[in-house]
């Protein structure tokens, strides 16, 4: 059976009582009404119909039955005439008729295609078709991303025969949306006296086109026996093609590098092609630092970093000396370019073409809020893409921790 009655109550001045008073019913199942009057003084009671003729008796008690319900737009009421003696008047009463239809099944469509790829920034349309539906005023539509709850459709349409609805969500993918499903759920609302119906469509599973993005920063620093690839990854989708070139001579990203593989490399990938400096870094070599404290405290950090020639003269030792200044100081053919606190202060000094002792000094002015400060001090010789490059770290340190 695919309908609900309930009864309630009429108006007193009119003595009929109809049973159920509100009917939700399937499409072509059977419903039964039940009319009674409490008037004695009866002289015609009737169901009036816009599906069959009248039907009158005089009992008090009248019942309307269909066997298949299929008018769309049905009017039913029951009547009563009382005796002209009676204290009552002629009068009718209407119960509340719903007739429903809810499909079995619901479908999902995308302005991308069957296939549903989609590209990045671009936006799409999802299209839930839900067909012969009645009534569509007590139709919703639920959009749900995953198992998430993204966008409900309402319907205000007041005819009560069945329509084919269609409800729309606009989307515009990004690449964490690559994978994603949508689906739409049709939900009818027959209120308390009727079913809570409800059908979902097929998932939708989105495909999302982005990139190539080449992810590296210029230049590229890598240490020796490291790869270009774990370095400098290309994200896409679809993943794209990626060629690394030097000198324009094809090589393999994952192999390692070396000391004298730095230099000027270009990363081809989907039509994108960048130029990109590597530095190869190796190393440490020792160096010492010193530091005194004289009522502020400072910890010293020294970074040299050099490129040098094919036959280098290696630095023996870098020395960062703190009194009232601060002087690091290399030693052999080595350009020193900044120094820094803080990114605050910085000196430059000239280049040097014969192996000397270089020196570079600045004069620093620490306050307690300084305290704990770093100063780095690095060391450049440019010997264009093609030259190695060499990494001298901190071996040994040194922190004193005074009272301010």
């Amino acid at each position: 059976m695919g309908f609900i009655l309930t009864a309630t109550g009429v108006h007193a001045s009119c003595p009929i009582e109809v049973s159920p008073s509100s009917v939700v019913v399937k499409y072509g199942d059977p419903v039964s009404i039940n009319c009674s009057t409490t008037e004695d003084l009866v002289e015609l009671m009737g169901w009036e119909t816009t599906d069959s003729p009248k039907t009158l008796n005089r009992s008090g008690h009248l019942t309307w039955t269909v066997e298949s319900i299929t008018n769309w737009n049905i009017y039913l009421s029951c009547f009563v005439t009382p005796l002209s003696n009676a204290t009552s008047e002629q009068c009718s009463v209407t119960p509340k008729f719903v007739l429903y239809t809810f499909p079995e099944k619901i479908s999902i469509s995308s302005s991308s295609g069957s296939d549903g790829v989609m590209n990045v920034t671009e936006e799409h349309n999802f299209i839930c078709h839900i067909n012969h539906v009645a009534p569509v005023q007590n139709l919703t539509v639920r959009w749900y991303k995953g198992d998430k709850l993204i966008h409900t459709d309402a319907f205000n349409s007041s005819n009560k025969k069945p329509e084919n609805q269609t409800s729309v969500y606009s989307f515009t993918a990004t690449r964490q949306d690559n994978g994603i499903t949508f689906r739409c759920e049709a939900h009818m609302d027959l209120g308390p006296e009727g079913p809570q119906l409800n059908v979902s469509s097929e998932e939708k599973r989105v495909t999302v086109h982005f990139g190539p993005d080449i992810k590296c920063l210029f230049p590229i620093n890598i240490l020796e026996g490291e790869t270009l690839e774990s370095h400098c990854p290309v994200e896409g989708n679809p993943p794209p093609s990626v060629r690394w070139m030097k000198n324009g001579q094809l090589i393999n990203a994952s192999v390692p590098l070396y000391r004298g593989d730095a230099g000027m490399y270009t990363v081809e990938a989907g039509g994108v092609s960048l130029n990109k400096r590597v530095l190869i870094f190796y190393g440490p070599l020792k160096c010492q630092i010193h530091h005194h404290c004289t009522g502020v405290c400072l910890t010293t950090q020294t970074l040299l970093r050099a490129i040098l020639n094919l036959t280098p003269t290696m630095p023996r030792c870098a020395v960062v000396s703190r009194n009232d200044t601060l002087e690091p100081s290399v030693q052999d053919p080595m350009r020193v370019t900044d120094c820094y606190l803080e990114n605050i202060t910085h000196c430059n000094i000239s280049v040097v073409s014969t192996p000397v002792n270089v020196l570079s000094t600045i004069r620093v002015n620490l306050s307690r809020e300084q305290n704990g400060a770093e100063l780095r001090c690095e060391a450049w010789v440019d010997l264009g893409p093609d030259g190695p490059g060499l990494l001298l770290g901190i071996c040994q340190s040194s922190q004193h921790h005074c009272p301010l």
